[in-house]
């Protein structure tokens, strides 16, 4: 009876499958199939610090409210498509300079007219130049930057936060040699001075918590003059220190 019945048993039919079992084997190879991308685009060439600086400009909160620029869905948004494209940049100078500086982010008490002759948005060959004339942000001879130049400067960093490109903040000097001057002597502290702003304006955004390894900053003294679109009633002069935003890549020239 006993070997009858283990007979039995093993004339059964195995159990059939159950229905959908297949999609495990699946998901198995989908699975491998992933891991085996993500291991090929750790290895690729990729700029990762341009990924993490989109990305974290994407889920920054701060952006949401703007000081001085508003919204980040709107105005931002329009300061950004108005600076990376030439053609709108140069019809809309005047609307972007609107944006980026409005009343409640200047100092009450200059004229906003002044200001805004003594700053210009413009195109170059790396990217898009923020041109300040020195006397909107320092004093004659001076490197150090009051309390309303940092006001002015600091209007422009929610926009510096938001872009993933990297910035380069240079400074600028006339060529003039004036009668009983050396020459050598003041290309020299034209040089030195031209540094120590460019320095002291990246400063500014350093303070302000801007990531370090984005920026770089040179003093060229009277070796960039300033090109002849700049005429007219501009205030904007050779003495002058440009915010490049480089969104184009970079270039040993600016002119």
């Amino acid at each position: 009876m006993i070997r009858e019945s283990r007979r039995r048993r093993s004339k059964r039919q195995p159990a059939p499958l159950k229905k959908g079992i297949w999609m495990v084997t699946f998901s198995d190879l989908s699975t491998l199939v992933l891991a085996l991308f993500v291991l090929l685009f750790s290895m690729s060439s990729i700029d990762s610090g341009l990924v993490e600086r989109i990305s974290s400009s994407l889920r920054d909160e701060s952006l949401q409210e703007l000081p001085g620029i508003g919204r980040a869905d709107s105005h931002l948004n329009e300061v950004l498509e108005l600076l990376l494209n030439t053609q709108k940049l140069v019809e809309n100078e005047n609307r972007l300079k609107e944006l980026l500086f409005p009343d409640d982010v200047l100092p009450p008490e200059q004229d906003k007219g002044m200001i805004l002759e003594n700053i210009r948005i413009t195109t170059r060959d790396n990217g898009v130049g923020i041109v300040f004339s020195e006397d909107l942000l320092f004093a004659e001879g001076s490197a150090a930057i009051g309390p309303d130049g940092r006001r002015i400067l600091g209007a422009v960093t929610p926009l510096l936060r938001a872009v993933p490109y990297d910035i380069m903040i240079t400074g600028h000097s006339d060529d003039n040699v004036y009668a009983g001057e050396k020459d050598d002597t003041v290309r020299l502290g034209k040089y030195q001075l031209s540094g120590a702003r460019a320095l002291a304006v990246m400063g500014v955004y350093m303070r302000a918590g801007l990531e370090k390894r984005r920026f770089s900053a040179a003093g060229y003294g009277p070796d960039q003059p300033l090109e002849p679109a700049y005429s007219g009633a501009d205030s904007v002069t050779g003495r002058r220190v440009e915010i490049v935003v480089k969104s184009t890549g970079a270039s040993a020239n600016y002119y």
